[in-house]
């Protein structure tokens, strides 16, 4: 029988940060609400990675970040991968989660390191990030921001 053994976030990411820089896209698995209704632990959800900022692959030139993508980001010693909200002339960009109401990250766009550039729902739909169908989601849920309270408890009652 195969003996589990858990690793720390750090090593993990360290090595997902090197097979980013070395071109390789990377399939992660979601953890948290946080980014509800888009991605979901709970209903087994994953993203596939690119190299972005400072994960870009070495010798390519820099893949630039924009508003509205999902990003990997470190904050101190923690991990995120949240949607980018704005990005100011000093290259911070202001980040949260799609199911966050209030709090936001503030990071340099050198503690980016990656984009999601597909989600894959519950294991089996595969969404491209960069298709018209899910950037309209994406515009939509971000002027329903007011309503979100609502509309996340309503999902959180209904689907987890």
């Amino acid at each position: 029988m195969k003996e589990n053994r858990a690793i720390d976030n750090n090593t993990y990411f360290d090595a997902v940060t090197t097979m980013l820089k070395e071109g390789q896209d990377i399939t992660i698995n979601v953890r948290g609400a946080s980014m509800l209704p888009f991605l979901s632990e709970s209903r087994g959800d994953q993203v596939i990675l690119e190299g972005a900022e400072a994960g870009t692959p070495d010798g390519c030139e820099r893949v630039k970040v924009n508003v509205n993508d999902i990003v990997l980001f470190r904050l101190g010693d923690r991990y995120f991968l949240h949607r980018i909200l704005k990005i100011n002339d000093n290259d911070i960009a202001e980040i949260q989660g799609d199911g966050i109401l209030n709090a936001k990250e503030h990071c340099h766009r050198d503690n980016i390191l990656a984009r999601v550039t597909t989600i894959i729902r519950s294991g089996k739909d595969a969404i491209n990030t960069k298709s018209s169908t899910y950037r309209r989601n994406v515009r939509i849920w971000m002027i329903l921001k007011p309503f979100r309270r609502p509309m996340l408890w309503l999902w959180k009652r209904l689907f987890l």
